[in-house]
């Protein structure tokens, strides 16, 4: 379930960048979400904490 909200989440902010420029606030809003998703897999993988499917 996170692995799709996390495609979900990128396709946002590639769409937000191609409609408003890389450095718009709506493309580094979606951007920082996406990040927050990837570091708690990276932190769920690295800690032996539950995976993702």
């Amino acid at each position: 379930m996170l692995k799709n909200n996390i495609e979900k989440q990128r396709e946002k902010m590639i769409a937000a960048a191609k409609m408003y420029g890389y450095s718009s606030k709506l493309t580094v809003k979606y951007s920082q979400e996406l990040d927050k998703m990837l570091n708690v897999v990276l932190f769920e993988n690295n800690t032996g904490h539950e995976k993702i499917s």
